[in-house]
């Protein structure tokens, strides 16, 4: 019989069966999420902590660097305060640069200006002497009240007066009708008594466009008229252009009814007269320029036209705005020269845009020469057109005398290099000048030839 064992049967456990969860377990998951909290405790102390540092330094550095600034503010405070006379004469120089810039753009000579700058007790007394024909005396006066108003001036017209003042400074400005009436002024300065005290500087004014110094004064004649040059050698030749047609009928007429030389009409477009000035110089077989509008260095101030072109159009509207311009008159036009443009004919580029449209109507232009620093004539030639030059401006100033000085001037500049291009306006002056002069200067050699002949 056999003997029981005593060993329990064996059990086997579940395969799923869950591990039951101790006491030990429950405290161990307590202490990992205390630690956590500890952790971001610190964390949180740890930032907050850094943020005050941060600030706190930054208030010391603000403060320091506003002592520095308010010891700045107060030295440059210091430097006004010692400057400030100077300041009010870089002011006055300030505003007769732009009256000077003015008068350069309208193409008024250093002779016909006369400048003179006095201290008085609180600023300084200028005064401006200018010898103008009188349609542009008025244009001109009303361009110098634009600019002495936007320097806070106040302003007044007496007569041929323009008197600003900004009660510190007191500017007058006196416009005669001829040369000889300035130049009687100025003799006159010269007798007025002075005080002593009162000290005198003349402001240089522009320079003239081609001016000969050698030949600026010269001898008269018993009735005042100027020698006029030796007989030359071999005929030498003079291209002659008159500017800023198209607003006075009247002296076309008289132009082309009394006046057989080749001499070249240049038209401004969209005056009055611009159209049918445009025709009748066509119709008597004179040549015709387009006297195109341009942008001068003290523009706004300084108004060059209706179309005129600015450096700041772009490429699209200077063409388009010089296909309008050459398209205005209805009829062929010879050449194209520059209205003012002091500014735009400085610019390359602009030039450039304008003669790549100038060059489908005529492959002649003129630079006028209105700044020395022009590149209007270098363009030109690198476009392969036919190119002219200014050499002399003949009728700055309104006196007949004074226009046939300048045209025996050019005839001597005529004689030295074989030909002369020379500009003036259509004004009855210029044209009484012309009369006198040319018979003259033909008899001596010096032949009044189509412009087309001094083209390079």
């Amino acid at each position: 019989m056999a003997r029981p064992t005593s060993k329990r049967p064996t059990t086997r456990k579940p395969v799923n069966s869950r591990r039951p969860t101790t006491r030990r377990g429950k405290k161990s998951s307590k202490m990992y999420i205390l630690y956590f909290m500890a952790l971001a405790l610190s964390l949180t102390i740890f930032i907050g902590l850094s943020i005050y540092t941060l600030q706190e330094d930054k208030k010391v550095a603000t403060g320091n660097d506003s002592e520095e600034s308010s010891k700045k503010v107060s030295e440059k405070k210091e430097k006004l305060k010692e400057v400030s006379a100077v300041a009010d004469i870089a002011r006055d120089n300030d505003i007769l640069s732009k009256i000077n810039l003015i008068l350069t753009d309208y193409e008024v000579a250093e002779s016909s200006i006369s400048e003179v700058v006095r201290d008085n007790d609180a600023g300084q007394d200028i005064f401006i002497h200018i010898a103008l024909v009188p349609s542009l005396s008025k244009e001109i006066r009303s361009t110098l009240k634009k600019i002495l108003k936007s320097n806070d001036y106040k302003t007044k017209d007496i007569k041929n007066k323009l008197i600003a003042s900004d009660n510190i400074n007191n500017i007058e400005i006196v416009f005669f009708d001829s040369y000889k009436e300035l130049k009687k002024s100025k003799n006159s300065q010269k007798v007025k008594d002075r005080p002593t005290a009162v000290t005198e500087k003349v402001i240089p004014n522009k320079l003239e466009v081609s001016k000969d110094k050698s030949k600026s004064k010269s001898t008269k004649r018993s009735d005042g008229r100027p020698i006029p040059p030796a007989r030359s050698e071999v005929i030498v030749r003079m291209a002659i252009l008159l500017d800023d047609a198209g607003a006075n009928y009247e002296i076309i007429e008289r132009f082309l009814m009394d006046n057989q030389y080749p001499i070249a009409v240049a038209v401004l477009p969209y005056l009055q007269y611009s159209k049918e000035i445009a025709y009748a110089v066509s119709s008597y077989k004179k040549t015709l320029f387009l006297h195109l509008p341009m942008q001068p260095k003290s523009y706004p101030t300084t108004d060059p036209g209706e179309g005129a072109l600015l450096v700041n159009m772009p490429e699209v509207i200077v063409k388009e705005l010089t296909k309008r311009a050459l398209d205005s008159f209805d009829v062929y036009v010879d050449g194209v020269n520059n209205h003012m443009g002091s500014a735009f004919t400085e610019d390359r580029e602009k030039m450039r845009q304008t003669l790549s449209v100038v060059k489908e109507y005529t492959d002649l232009f003129v630079d006028s020469k209105t700044s020395a620093l022009s590149v209007a004539y270098d363009e030109c030639v690198s476009q392969g057109m036919r190119c002219a030059m200014n050499n002399h401006f003949i009728d700055n100033q309104n006196d007949v005398n004074k226009i046939i000085e300048k045209l025996y001037e050019a005839a001597e500049y005529a004689k030295k290099h074989g030909e002369v291009l020379v500009i003036g306006h259509m004004r009855s002056k210029t044209l009484d000048a012309l009369e006198i002069a040319i018979p003259i200067l033909e008899d001596r050699k010096i032949i009044i030839v189509p412009i087309e002949q001094v083209i390079k």
